[in-house]
């Protein structure tokens, strides 16, 4: 396919998507061996000031956290801080004592269960409003939090089911905090952030945003609307360790290159090979991935489903061995991270609407960028 006729495409499909208020804006940005090769920003950042949308402009991450978060948990284990089948109820005694709904004990989840879904944590589809609660109270500190999750009622045991969520991860966030002796903000800038080079891209911060920030739409009647939710970022708010990040368009792709690169950004090495090669090694194995919200409605992340999952990616095109060539995660206001480890492709695609409105958009997007640099 021709790179410019390509450019032209994508082009295309986002102004028809902005035409008919699917988004308000967006930025792409592609990589192919380790270079640049498409970046460009659409629209704006926030519509009632006109606010156009530029390459460094921040948006609010949401479950494409998770990548970032799982990174930095296995840069403990790369460490000999933490091991993928050390029981969490080490840290958090709590755990110790699980049970599931019906009273049964069962073992406390280990790490690897913990960053994959499938500890028997409650998920999103069980999620009952206190525990919905409890991972969204933003009066509330990690460490609070991640009691009280530990103590609610198991939806299965461990290791023998998957629901997709928040929970299991923040308690691993606390995890982090109690090994390190440190803020779980202050831990992943340390151990990935400031190692990548991403210095946009943070927890919490004093500094003023409001010219960079892209602001939360939902859209309602084919219009769009300002969302109730928009990023807590004051220095002192509670950090979401699976969903709390915001970043720009080129520190995400200073992550998909240490993922594409086997762990090593230049001649450092971040995680080791068999740690990158085990996070998108899918755990599910076919098994049915319940990724609904508590409303019932479609997921979403949907643009995974029926795919696979491994330690903090969403994962396709798996191998009989259950290695994944594809690795992704998307995030509920529409932003996502793509790479494909036999192309060498990295691809971010940035907006602020709700992901089940541009994941067919997204689709299409990485369709044509792969069809252009293979």
């Amino acid at each position: 396919m021709n790179t410019d006729s390509s450019i032209a495409s994508i082009q295309t499909l986002i102004q028809n998507a902005m035409d008919r208020n699917i988004l308000p804006g967006a930025v792409i940005l592609a990589t192919h061996r380790g270079k640049t090769v498409y970046e460009e920003a659409f629209g704006v950042a926030d519509k009632r000031g006109g606010r156009a949308h530029h390459m460094d402009d921040l948006f609010y991450l949401g479950s494409t956290s998770k990548p970032l978060f799982a990174t930095s948990i296995l840069t403990l284990i790369r460490e000999g801080k933490l091991a993928l089948d050390s029981p969490a109820s080490r840290w958090i005694p709590e755990l110790g004592n699980a049970r599931v709904k019906d009273g049964t004990s069962v073992r406390s989840p280990v790490i690897a269960e913990m960053l994959s879904h499938t500890s028997g944590i409650f998920g999103n589809a069980t999620a009952s409003r206190l525990q919905q609660q409890l991972v969204w109270n933003f009066t509330s500190s990690l460490s609070e939090a991640a009691i009280q999750i530990a103590r609610q009622a198991f939806t299965y045991p461990p290791g023998k089911g998957f629901s997709y969520g928040g929970a299991s991860m923040t308690i691993v966030g606390r995890i982090a905090e109690v090994i390190t002796k440190t803020e779980f903000d202050e831990f992943i800038e340390q151990a990935v952030f400031n190692k990548l080079g991403m210095h946009d891209t943070f927890y919490r911060t004093d500094k003023e945003l409001k010219n960079r920030l892209s602001v939360l739409y939902t859209k309602s009647g084919g219009r769009l609307y300002k969302a109730r939710f928009q990023p807590h970022t004051t220095p002192g708010s509670f950090i979401l360790p699976p969903g709390g990040i915001i970043s720009t368009a080129k520190d995400l792709s200073a992550l998909l290159r240490l993922h594409l690169s086997n762990g090593k950004t230049g001649s450092t090495e971040i995680l080791s090979s068999d740690l990158i090669a085990t996070m998108r090694r899918d755990v599910i194995k076919e098994e049915p991935m319940d990724f609904k919200s508590t409303s019932r409605k479609k997921s979403t992340a949907s643009i995974a489903n029926n795919k696979g999952y491994g330690l903090g990616w969403m994962l396709d095109e798996i191998g009989p061995d259950q290695n994944a060539r594809v690795f992704f995660h998307g995030g509920a206001f529409g932003t996502l991270i793509w790479g494909d480890t036999e192309s060498d492709l990295g691809i971010v695609l940035l907006t602020h609407v709700p992901l089940a409105h541009v994941a067919k958009l997204w689709d299409e997007v990485i369709s044509i960028v792969r069809n252009t640099w293979k």
